[in-house]
């Protein structure tokens, strides 16, 4: 199964903000798997155990249990990417929420979406998806509570109101301290329930978006259906080929045989396809290696020598020459930054 995916636009914004706060934003698109210009890709994405490993990295940096909350609360609609321009450019804030909620999956697949309208209620909920890939299943708070923080931001970005919450309540459980939630939100939270869900007075929906423009609104959803149309076709060729190295590079590399084979392909069509995506399996290969290579050496009870023989090289120097090559350092001085910051 393919691995949860986070938005780079999450994930730049929660980068800046804890730099802003004192952390470092090298280590945290280090611990993202990304280059600081990467971070300015607009359709790229980062899997869920690096957005977990981004998250984890801020709080322990910044010393703020509350990161999420404080980062809501300084959010804007260009957070959501494309989709935030839509919002902004939406009639009503129940279109903007309707759209939020509709082209969910060019933000993450980690959660589903619901906008609900009661009688006395109006509100979203978050469902996060049950998936052993996805880190929301064990490291739910801080990203769920930014996500509410934030939909409050922004929904006074849009209107020029801020709605006045009347329900909040988070699937996590509550942390020892609540007060900056109280302050936030205004009203009682509750922690521990089926789904996380934000309530607010349902008039609020009616509100018009103050940015209101039917002409790009038509523009901004025609890119958005085209890109969850992509999102929904089947990942590349070369997604597929990385996922599986990802899982398999052990002390026996998978070989193209063996990779071509589980996809049902000859050795010579994907080699074909991934020329046509633009890549080579080697190249995915090297990727992998490195990839996994960082991840080990950021735990300190692994030693240089166990990683070499984890990823398949016949000896440590082999491994060392490897890594200089695709990072510019030496292993132990990777280790020595990593461990030090």
């Amino acid at each position: 199964m393919r691995e949860t995916r986070i938005s780079v636009h999450f994930t730049r914004s929660l980068i800046r903000f804890a730099a802003s706060r004192g952390a470092s934003a090298e280590d945290l698109c280090r611990a993202a798997g990304l280059t600081l210009a990467q971070l300015g890709e607009p359709d790229r994405t980062i899997p869920s155990r690096r957005s977990e490993a981004v998250w984890a990295l801020a709080e322990r940096q910044t010393g703020d249990p509350n990161l999420g909350l404080r980062l809501g609360e300084h959010s804007h609609p260009a957070v959501f990417g494309l989709v935030g321009y839509l919002m902004t450019c939406s009639a009503t804030l129940a279109e903007a929420l309707e759209k939020l909620v509709r082209y969910s999956n060019l933000l993450t697949d980690g959660v589903t979406g619901r906008l609900f309208r009661e009688a006395d209620l109006a509100g979203v909920e978050l469902t996060v998806a049950d998936r052993e890939d996805n880190f929301l299943r064990r490291s739910a708070r801080q990203p769920v509570e930014a996500s509410f923080a934030t939909l409050l931001t922004v929904a006074e970005a849009l209107t020029g109101r801020r709605p006045r919450v009347r329900e909040v309540g988070f699937a996590h459980p509550a942390p020892p301290d609540t007060t900056e939630h109280i302050r936030i939100f205004q009203t009682t939270v509750n922690f521990g329930r089926p789904v996380s869900r934000l309530g607010f007075e349902p008039e609020i929906l009616d509100a018009p978006v103050v940015t209101a423009d039917p002409g790009l609104r038509a523009m901004f959803e025609a890119r958005a259906e085209e890109r969850l149309a992509r999102v929904a076709r089947a990942e590349t060729l070369a997604e597929r080929v990385r996922e599986r190295l990802l899982r398999s590079v052990t002390e026996t590399p998978p070989t193209l045989a063996a990779v071509a084979r589980d996809l049902g392909l000859s050795e010579r069509s994907l080699q074909r396809r991934l020329g046509e995506e633009g890549t080579t399996f080697l190249a995915l290969l090297d990727a992998a290696r490195r990839e996994l290579a960082c991840l080990h050496l950021e735990n300190p009870a692994v030693s240089v020598a166990e990683v070499a023989f984890l990823l398949g090289f016949s000896e440590p120097s082999a491994f060392h020459r490897f890594f200089k090559r695709k990072t510019g350092e030496t292993p132990d001085a990777f280790r020595r930054r990593v461990s030090g910051a």
